[in-house]
């Protein structure tokens, strides 16, 4: 409505002369109730200021108390600033002796009635010629509202006073008075101040469906809020029309209905109701918003009452039902025949045990009325529908044959408790059963009577987890994977679904609408654990709530050598298989741009109350295509009872590493082989990891004698793998067996220890033992004191890494690139180039420093089974190359190409 702007008031006496009496609002006689006016300056003021108020509700005035030179008839002027904005019926009340008179002022013109620039000053605005006394208690009286019974006695009375857009204020009483609000009276506003409203005429039920109006109301914009609101008491055989609407934009809030009882079906009133557009051709109810009230029996009566039936108007604007409570022996709640109606949020609970009319509570929601055609948008929404024994259909739907629906959402309710949950009478084409808690409903929870359309009652919590208890042919898992009519559940421990009800998916758990929590992701998992190659790998996501399964998640791989998302290599399928499981592929293929460690995130799904989850991301998930490498195989030849050792060194370009390499020998079953160890080498001007990989097998195992092949299989850790070609190897059963003379290279003068002399390194030392008790003439000097023609005359040259016995003299060289005598080093550290060229194997257990303890302790020892292979090997003329990359010490053998 506006500010309400007000300055000055002149009186002016008219008996005798005497001076004007202007009482401005800084002057003595002036005041105000409350502290809701305020001040602004502007020339349009008297004096330069004026006062306004915006608080259109309020019972606050302000007021002008002149003193009075003598009685006798005082003509009473205002002043104030005009504007656009400002409402066109001010209220002022002037008490004289007569008693009070209220005077309503356009402040959209000035005094004389024009039309002028906002900010004006009116002018002197005559009000009336009052007879007044000095004993007057009151002058004049500012305030936005009629009061009642302080302006009037009646309600009726001030409505009828009343301009449109008015406040009516009614205080503290009992009002015994049917009311009729005309469409000239628009835009009223009438609150109540503990105030109550009784309704008088009843109709006789031979007169149904006659509405005889306790409150009429025909005007547009029409707000009735803050009363108790009573039916006429109750009288057999007849029934009360409550409040009857016929006007749009009609707002009812914030009152206390305690409607008429009944004790049969012809009986019962209705506490709302709009008017039928055959009952006033034309009516449009659009802007209904009825709100924030409640309803319960003015006294008991078995048959109940009717809170709210909205009939079917000519009106395509919005009906609202919104946060309104029902309680009592609620017969029927809440019925809408029209389009385009909301109704949310309200409570429904009955006293009443479920029945027909006239026995019990009949319907707690009922969409489609007495309408026999279409209905379109219509949403009933977070509504609790239930009772002790509750109604006999919680929510119905459908009237005739004829009915139709489209666009009819029920969504996030609770229906609880009644007979039947939610039944669709007539047709269930167009109406969709969404999100709703439906349980302890003891006939069915959702009922179809529909056999030619399926109605769509997914996602919906039926009491269990089981889901609805849908008792014909087999049990059903989400998720259903036959079609609607055919849909059985035989182990659902929920509420029953009857035939051509899609059920499926349903809510693992009870659906929350106030529930703000954004869902988060409870586990994630690959049918192939990470590292994954090249192929399609299912994953799984569980959530931690009801997931909404018409919103599809975002997937996608984040990464620095992928792009965002992928655009070539790797694609992501993927489904709802319950409204918590979201199962998909990723699908990666050989043209994936690059293997790394990749963080797997997903966003975007959405909880069955619209909250959006939290960002997942799956860490470090290896992605692999790449094929791992075999840089090296060996395979030793076998003489007399030898076993054969084999050994392969891989690495993986990837980026999941070698997860194992196998041998087969003779095209034989795979076996695993023992990892040794890993040597960081440049290859192709990179530096990888290479991976060593022994095996010893049973010599007697291999027949016959001649030429075998053993064929390697390396594996990286997403599985990639790739088989190098054979390597042959020779068999002699007969064979000399190992013996011969060696000369073993001493870095120190040697010593004689319990008879034997050996060299003083404790490495050195107990390989020549090892080496005599395995047969071998061992002869021990200091590797400079031997000479060319003494080394040439020995089977092999032997020394041990580490020491700078190693190091070749010009006579051990001489020795083995001129005379072809074998050179072995028998090395103790993580040297793989050094094993892999010299063809040993390194002990696994051994490491630098621990070479003494830990050089002969596995059995069988590598080291010696190699070992006897080498020295064999060896025999052979032969030249020993080192490579450029590999970790030797200065002491390792350097003998040339």
């Amino acid at each position: 409505m506006g500010a309400f702007a007000f300055f000055a008031f002149f009186f002016s006496f008219q008996i005798a002369l005497a001076a004007d009496i202007i009482i401005d609002d800084v002057d003595l006689g002036y005041s105000e109730t409350g502290a809701i006016f305020s001040s602004a300056s502007n020339t349009c003021g008297f004096n330069g200021d004026y006062r306004f108020e915006t608080d259109v509700g309020s019972t606050e005035f302000a007021e002008w108390v002149p003193t009075l030179p003598a009685a006798g008839a005082y003509r009473v002027y205002v002043h104030y600033c005009v504007h656009s904005a400002r409402p066109d019926a001010v209220v002022y009340r002037i008490v004289s002796d007569s008693g009070t008179t209220v005077v309503t002022v356009d402040q959209t013109k000035d005094a004389n009635g024009n039309s002028v620039p906002d900010f004006t000053a009116s002018g002197w605005r005559f009000i009336g010629l009052f007879e007044m006394t000095p004993s007057s208690a009151d002058a004049v009286r500012f305030s936005p509202d009629i009061i009642v019974p302080d302006d009037y006695t009646t309600i009726q009375d001030a409505i009828d006073a009343a301009v449109p857009g008015a406040t009516i204020d009614v205080n503290t009483g009992t009002y015994v008075e049917d009311l009729v609000i005309p469409s000239s009276k628009t835009n009223l506003i009438l609150v109540g101040h503990t105030a109550t409203i009784k309704g008088i005429q009843n109709v006789p039920i031979a007169s149904f469906p006659l509405a005889l109006p306790n409150i009429e109301i025909l005007a547009d914009g029409t707000i009735l809020t803050g009363f108790t609101i009573e039916g006429p008491d109750y009288e057999a055989g007849k029934y009360s029309s409550g409040i009857v609407i016929g006007a749009e934009d009609v707002v009812i809030s914030n009152n206390d209905f305690k409607v008429t009882p009944a004790a049969t079906s012809d009986e019962i009133s209705q506490a709302i109701q709009t008017y039928h557009k055959l009952a006033i051709p034309g009516v449009d109810i659009s802007g209904l918003n009825i709100h924030d009230n409640t309803f319960t029996h003015l006294s008991s009566g078995a048959a109940g009452y009717e809170g709210i039936w909205i009939n079917l108007d000519e009106g395509t604007g919005t009906a609202k039902v919104v946060d309104n409570e029902f309680t009592g022996n609620v017969f029927r709640a809440i019925t809408t025949e029209r389009s385009n109606t909301i109704i949310k949020e309200n409570m429904i609970v009955t006293d009443l045990s479920p029945g027909v009319p006239g026995s019990g509570g009949w319907q707690g929601i009922n969409v489609g009325g007495a309408n026999a055609g279409p209905i379109s948008s219509v949403s009933v929404i977070e509504n609790t529908v239930k009772g002790a024994s509750g109604f006999k259909y919680g929510i119905k739907l459908g009237y005739d044959v004829t009915s139709t629906f489209s666009d009819v959402l029920i969504s996030e309710n609770t229906i609880q408790d009644n007979e039947v949950g939610i039944w669709t009478k007539i047709t269930a084409a167009g109406i969709d059963i969404m999100v709703n808690n439906i349980f302890g409903n003891s006939l069915l929870g959702v009922q179809n009577d529909d056999s030619s359309n399926t109605l769509n009652a997914q996602l919906n919590w039926w009491g269990s987890s089981s889901g609805p208890l849908d008792a014909a042919g087999t049990n059903e898992v989400p998720p259903c994977t036959d079609t609607p009519t055919t849909e059985k559940n035989a182990d659902g421990t929920g509420d029953g679904a009857s035939d051509n009800v899609d059920y499926c998916p349903w809510l693992i758990g009870q659906a929350n609408p106030s529930d703000k929590t954004k869902p988060a992701v409870i586990l994630f998992a690959t049918s192939d654990p990470s590292p994954i190659k090249a192929g399609t790998v299912d994953f799984t996501v569980i959530f931690d709530d009801d997931m909404n399964i018409f919103v599809t998640p975002d997937a996608k791989l984040i990464g620095s050598n992928i792009p965002i998302p992928p655009k070539t290599g790797v694609g992501i399928t993927n489904g709802w298989t319950d409204t918590r499981t979201w199962n998909g592929q990723l699908v990666i293929t050989t043209t994936f741009p690059g293997d790394d460690e990749y963080d797997f995130r997903i966003t975007k799904a959405e909880d069955i109350q619209g909250n959006k989850m939290r960002t997942f991301r799956e860490k470090d998930l290896i992605i692999d295509t790449i094929n791992p490498i075999i840089t090296k195989t060996i395979a030793t030849d076998i003489f007399g009872s030898q076993d054969l050792t084999v050994s392969a060194s891989a690495y993986d370009p990837g980026s999941s590493g070698i997860s194992k390499i196998t041998v087969k020998i003779d095209g034989g079953s795979e076996q695993d082989m023992t990892f040794v160890f890993t040597e960081k080498q440049k290859i192709s001007g990179k530096n990888v990891n290479v991976d060593t990989y022994y095996l010893t097998i049973d010599g007697t195992t291999i027949t016959p004698d001649g030429t075998h092949t053993a064929e390697f299989k390396v594996i990286d850790g997403a599985g990639n793998f790739l088989s190098s070609s054979s390597v042959s190897f020779d068999k002699d059963s007969t064979a000399k067996t190992i013996g011969g003379d060696i000369a073993f290279l001493c870095k120190d003068f040697p010593v004689v220890i319990n008879s034997e002399t050996v060299c003083q390194n404790g490495i050195e030392r107990q390989t020549i033992l090892w080496l005599i008790g395995e047969g071998w003439n061992v002869e021990v000097k200091k590797y400079t004191d031997w000479t060319l023609s003494e080394l040439s005359a020995k089977d092999l040259i032997v020394c041990t890494d580490q020491t700078k016995a190693c190091k070749p003299t010009p006579a051990v060289s001489d020795a083995h690139k001129i005379n072809n005598i074998p050179f072995v080093e028998i090395s103790d550290r993580g040297s793989a180039v050094a094993a892999d060229k010299f063809n040993y194997v390194k002990s696994s257990s051994s490491t630098t420093g621990k070479a003494t303890m830990n050089l002969f302790v596995e059995t069988p020892d590598p080291v010696t089974t190699g070992f006897f292979g080498s020295t064999e090997i060896l025999l052979l003329p032969q030249k020993i190359r080192s490579l450029s990359q590999s970790k030797l010490s200065t002491s390792a053998i350097d003998l040339g190409t």
